[in-house]
């Protein structure tokens, strides 16, 4: 799995970081590529999205 490691090392020095700005298009770029991506989570784990019921969402806003 060395080929892997390295793939996974050189997109996560590449992914976008907590609190980086963008702008609309490079937004637009990633939303567009995420409609791609079958995987649920990054080589380390952690979820690429999250699904949300409106159960979820009336909960979180304290709707219900």
């Amino acid at each position: 799995q060395p080929i892997r490691d390295i793939m996974a090392s050189m997109a996560c020095h590449a992914a976008v970081k907590a609190h980086q700005a963008l702008g609309p298009g490079p937004m637009a770029e990633l939303l567009r590529d995420l409609q791609r991506v079958k995987a649920a989570t990054c080589p380390h784990g952690r979820p690429i999205r999250v699904a949300f019921t409106v159960p979820d969402l009336e909960k979180l806003f304290k709707r219900k």
